[in-house]
């Protein structure tokens, strides 16, 4: 045999195995499916200035996009006529939109039960940590108006009960 021979050989030979490789290269590599968290109640702490207290919410789905449904408990340290005043403040039934694994939302709600304060400025990040545990922070602004209020803030634990 002679070396140009050889060398054909040997070229024919590296793209017959480069080309199964590949083959099963692509075979082997199959696309993940996307995430889904799993739906139903969850439960676990909401976090604020260092006090803890249980927390729970909804993850729902509608259709094929998924959300997390939860209230949100904290204390607006407000600056009054009188002097330094906690007002309760809780955002109820916020339906926060799941992408991936991803949880925001960014807008004013109305707080439950009549605080005092209007409209409030919520802003809710997290992620999923598994398709059965979540954690968020979540910041609420109180609009300047007659009070200048401040809302520490809040981290959520939670996972599928």
């Amino acid at each position: 045999m002679s070396r140009r021979n050889l060398w054909r050989g040997t070229a024919i030979l590296a793209c017959v195995v480069a080309s199964t490789a590949v083959v099963v290269a692509s075979a082997a590599a199959k696309p993940k499916p996307p995430f889904a968290p799993q739906t139903g109640s969850y439960t676990g702490t909401l976090t604020t200035e260092g006090q803890s207290q249980a927390e729970s919410a909804q993850v729902a789905k509608k259709g094929k996009k998924y959300s997390v449904v939860l209230t949100i408990s904290a204390f607006a340290e407000c600056s009054t006529q009188i002097g330094p005043d906690s007002v309760p403040l809780v955002v109820s039934n916020l339906t926060v939109p799941v992408k991936g694994k991803a949880l925001a939302f960014s807008g004013t709600v109305p707080p439950a039960g009549g605080s005092g304060l209007g409209e409030v400025l919520v802003k809710v990040d997290g992620r999923f940590t598994g398709p059965t545990a979540f954690t968020a922070t979540a910041g609420i602004e109180v609009p300047a108006g007659t009070l200048q209020c401040t809302v520490a803030p809040i981290s959520m634990k939670l996972k599928r009960s």
